[in-house]
């Protein structure tokens, strides 16, 4: 599976995430990925639970970063939840990923709390999360 493959680019110690999570996120049909020649160099995985959005996870494949991929399928992907009717959206990141929280709050996302060894890295530092909050409700949408 190529977005497995990716995700073990990024976070080697995780392994496998399996086919079978893999396959309850894809089929709940609100993850993208973008493809160059049919291999998948991006992808935004995101779940629903009360009508409310995670992303799950987002990644763009090494060597292909720095292009604006991770914008587009965050557009992307907002922009399908939103004409779905969906309005809030929330996410984890690791504190250490400064280029990810630059773009989550170019999106409107704020951070709303400190998570504590939420990822289980050798990196210390790198296991602390923020979780951020976007909440579109009664709101103009956010894209860049």
């Amino acid at each position: 599976n190529q977005i497995n493959d990716i995700s073990k680019e990024h976070w080697p110690e995780d392994g496998d995430y399996g086919y079978k999570t893999l396959k309850w996120v894809i089929d709940q049909g609100l993850s993208f990925c973008i493809k160059k020649e049919n291999n998948v160099i991006a992808f935004c995985l995101v779940t629903e639970q009360n009508r409310k959005l995670s992303i799950y996870w987002i990644a763009v494949k090494k060597g292909n970063e720095g292009r604006g991929l991770g914008k587009s399928i965050m557009n992307h992907a907002l922009t399908n939840a939103r004409n779905k009717g969906y309005s809030y959206f929330k996410l984890n990141v690791s504190v250490t990923n400064a280029i990810a929280i630059k773009m989550y709050k170019k999106f409107k996302f704020k951070i709303k709390k400190y998570i504590s060894q939420y990822y289980n890295t050798s990196n210390k530092e790198e296991n602390n999360a923020y979780k951020m909050i976007l909440n579109d409700y009664g709101s103009r949408f956010n894209t860049i």
